[in-house]
Order: C-alpha cells, then structure tokens, then sequence
C-alpha cells in the first residue's frame, strides 16, 4: 500500500507543475496559494467523518523483525511463496502487543 500512495504522490508532483504554471502565470502567487489552501481545506472537510472512526474488533500486533517472527509467518503461510496464505496469515501469526512491548516503544 505504501508504494502506492508514494507512486501517486511522485505523479501528482510531476504533472501538478503545468496547470499550476499556468494558474500562477494568469493569477499571480496569491492565486496558487490560494487554489492549494482550498484544495487542502476540501481534504480535511472530506476526511472529518472519519476522524472518530475506529475498526471494531481489531487488536494491535507488533512484529520485531525476529527469527521467531519470521518462523511463526511461514508456519502461517505453509511454506509457500510469498507467505501463502496472504494477507490473513500474517496477521494471525503476529502476537498482540502486550505491556512490555509497550514500553519499549
């Protein structure tokens, strides 16, 4: 998912140069600053509902990057390539986060 959005974000940058030019030739600075700070302001007042939105049911794992870790997501996954049993099988191989992790992070 993170290569994803950081690919959105590198094409956003490349193709945002033009039209933004072209505004900041017709408008002057004020006006791309203030296409940006509308833009920015339509963003925060799309993602408010979901600002007290919490998954149900869903509990917190931590991985260390240990060799039990590793063990324990290709026991979930069988032994097959990539995991094998997806996305389900790694999650169910991690361990809830327990006080002690806690504060170490």
């Amino acid at each position: 998912a993170g290569g994803v959005v950081k690919c959105i974000a590198q094409v956003g940058g490349a193709v945002a140069g033009l039209p933004l030019g072209f505004l900041q030739q017709r408008a002057g600075w004020r006006g791309v600053f203030l296409l940006t700070a509308c833009i920015s302001a339509a963003s925060a007042l799309a993602t408010l509902p979901l600002w007290l939105t919490m998954a149900q049911g869903a509990t917190i794992t931590a991985r260390h990057g240990t060799v039990a870790d590793f063990q324990q997501m290709q026991q979930a996954g069988s032994g097959r390539a990539c995991g094998g049993g997806g996305l389900a099988a790694l999650d169910s191989s991690s361990r809830p986060l327990r006080a002690a992790d806690k504060k170490r992070l």
